[in-house]
């Protein structure tokens, strides 16, 4: 008979392997011996597999925002009172160095003769070039590039950090029927560049030694 002893474990096995059969009685369970570990397994599998996926994708998050030079607001401690940022043109990364100095024990100040140091943004230049092109001749990469040129002094005008650059480079992947989801990806792409420079900037400052 089809519901026999003989069949019964095939039987079993093939509804564990259904997804929406999961559930076995526990007394047919009793004739199947080592069969009953794999359809367990099997049935685990997916919650298992969730589990996994939560944990990868938090490694990857973590991994890529230290890898880009990211801080919690208020751990930049450098080795002045008070400090004053300004830049010779409209800088976000100015913004964002006086953003992650506000809570930390160095004041960002607005005028020189407060300031035991000075740090400006010379420049701040965003350009994009082309990499490579489709055979029909539409653009499939572009290079997004950003550079930083800034100066650090003291509040006698000694340098501090003679005028530097930092050049950030990051790949673009362009398709021309997703103009606005592509160009959301861009925009978020000069933000991390922003946001590398910025910690770039700020870990070099604590870095060096404080001038008499």
């Amino acid at each position: 008979m089809w519901w026999s002893k003989k069949n019964l474990p095939r039987l079993v096995m093939r509804r564990c392997a259904r997804p929406r059969n999961p559930l076995v009685s526990m007394h047919t369970f009793r004739f199947l011996g080592l069969q009953r570990l794999s359809c367990l397994v099997r049935l685990a599998s997916p919650a298992l597999a969730t589990i996994f996926r939560r944990v990868f994708a938090s490694t990857v998050v973590l991994t890529t925002l230290a890898s880009c030079g990211f801080a919690l607001r208020g751990s930049y401690e450098l080795p002045y009172n008070t400090i004053q940022v300004t830049s010779r043109s409209n800088s976000v990364v100015a913004g964002l160095v006086r953003r992650d100095l506000a809570d930390s024990k160095t004041k960002v100040v607005g005028t020189a003769k407060d300031a035991e140091a000075a740090l400006t943004i010379i420049e701040e230049r965003r350009d994009r070039q082309i990499l490579s092109l489709s055979g029909a001749g539409r653009v499939r990469e572009y290079e997004l590039r950003m550079k930083v040129t800034y100066q650090f002094v003291d509040a006698k005008g000694q340098v501090i950090i003679p005028t530097s650059e930092i050049l950030l480079k990051r790949t673009f992947s362009y398709d021309d029927t997703r103009v606005i989801a592509k160009q959301q990806e861009e925009a978020m792409l000069y933000q991390d560049m922003e946001r590398d420079a910025t910690g770039q900037i700020l870990r070099r400052m604590i870095a060096v030694k404080k001038t008499l």
